[in-house]
């Protein structure tokens, strides 16, 4: 049996071989057949970085299937729908009250402009009677200052508005800050090899309430490709 692939060709290379005082046949096969064991070890090593590789991705291919069969369990589906109902159900308590306080302030401000009509109008009658009485024109004082007093009341509540305005859009970008890291959140947990760009997708989506339904529809999302087309379509044209 033949097992070097490059034996000597010729009957000349036979008796060069046997001409060498140090090499006869069978130590130049020796060293032929070192050389196909130094080529087996050098295959064989290869062979098992080769399973290694294979051992390695398996394992993440394992790791990935049995965090998707968790976020299909149940018990996961029911825990993270009643962690979202609390989440919006605490959000709309908290506008329900920043609502009240607004229109209890606006409902101040009313009452507070009606008395200060009513005061200016019981104001001017007073003082056309007083001047329909003296024929001394006297500088009319009182006007200026409550004209002031009724510019520093505008003013006073333009300044709550915009306070209240500030709050508002303050509370409305919580809100949206909280629903993205929320919905970039259950992405990883629901697809680990989802890519960067789609976290950076969710961050250009500027409405909370199209962040909740994502997040709310997200376990019945098949597949990477089917989000990302989902999320490019709500990001708003530039």
């Amino acid at each position: 049996m033949n097992v070097d692939p490059h034996p000597p060709s010729s009957q000349h290379e036979l008796e060069e071989l046997d001409a060498k005082p140090h090499g006869k046949r069978d130590a130049w096969w020796r060293a032929r057949l070192a050389m196909q064991d130094d080529r087996i070890i050098a295959w064989h090593a290869r062979l098992g970085a080769i399973q290694a590789r294979i051992a390695a991705q398996q394992e993440c291919l394992n790791q990935a299937t049995d965090t998707y069969e968790l976020l299909q369990s149940p018990l996961v589906r029911y825990l993270v729908q009643d962690a979202l109902q609390e989440s919006d159900a605490a959000w709309a308590a908290r506008l329900a009250r920043r609502k009240a306080a607004l229109e209890a302030e606006q409902t101040r401000l009313a009452e507070q402009s009606a008395q200060l009509t009513e005061h200016y109008a019981a104001f001017r009658t007073a003082t056309e009677s007083y001047n329909a009485r003296t024929p001394v024109q006297v500088p009319d004082l009182a006007q200026d200052e409550l004209a002031a007093i009724e510019a520093r009341l505008v003013a006073e509540r333009q300044a709550e508005q915009a306070r209240l305005e500030a709050e508002r859009h303050a509370e409305q970008q919580a809100r949206l800050t909280t629903e993205r890291e929320t919905l970039a959140a259950l992405v990883e947990a629901r697809f680990p090899a989802a890519p960067l760009r789609l976290a950076m997708l969710i961050q250009q989506i500027g409405d909370p309430e199209q962040l909740r339904a994502f997040r709310l529809n997200l376990p019945s999302i098949a597949d990477l490709a089917t989000l990302e087309q989902q999320l490019r379509a709500a990001v708003p044209p530039r």
